[in-house]
């Protein structure tokens, strides 16, 4: 159901040329359909986020990615990870950061209603293990991230 619901969203947005605010044009895996700037899998957030948190609570992509998160929410959001990496990729420029200063494992640019952005640094994460992520203006707001294997 959710997933039906994502794809009609995302099909939305990209008909609609809500493309979001993006810092580079996301890569879409080798063969993998493309909806407008839109690479699958998406994932998104839906109206009352900061009081519902994010559904379904968890994201699934493969290491490496891509994966695309939308908000259809009034309010401003982000898919920002709690673990930190050690180095500071350009990406991480573009993103909310925690008080520490670190560039967390993978994040997404903080966006409006009807925006996406790639998330970003999913290159670091492992395949089968649960990284809980969270919005960096709603704390409440929290889900995990599970990643398959990269794709040969």
């Amino acid at each position: 159901m959710f997933a039906r619901i994502a794809i009609v969203i995302a099909l939305t947005v990209a008909t609609l040329g809500g493309g979001g605010v993006q810092a580079a044009e996301p890569t879409c895996a080798p063969n993998a359909p493309q909806l407008g700037t839109i690479c699958p899998p998406v994932y998104v957030s839906g109206p009352g986020g900061q009081f519902a948190t994010f559904h379904p609570p968890v994201a699934l992509a493969q290491v490496g990615g891509p994966l695309t998160y939308v908000n259809m929410d009034l309010a401003q959001h982000d898919v920002i990870s709690k673990a930190t990496r050690d180095d500071q990729p350009e990406w991480c420029e573009l993103i909310n950061v925690d008080q520490s200063g670190k560039c967390p494992l993978f994040g997404s640019l903080l966006i409006g209603i009807a925006k996406s952005s790639p998330v970003y640094g999913l290159d670091g994460v492992q395949p089968a293990t649960p990284y809980e992520f969270r919005c960096s203006i709603h704390p409440n707001m929290s889900g995990y991230l599970i990643a398959g294997p990269k794709a040969p």
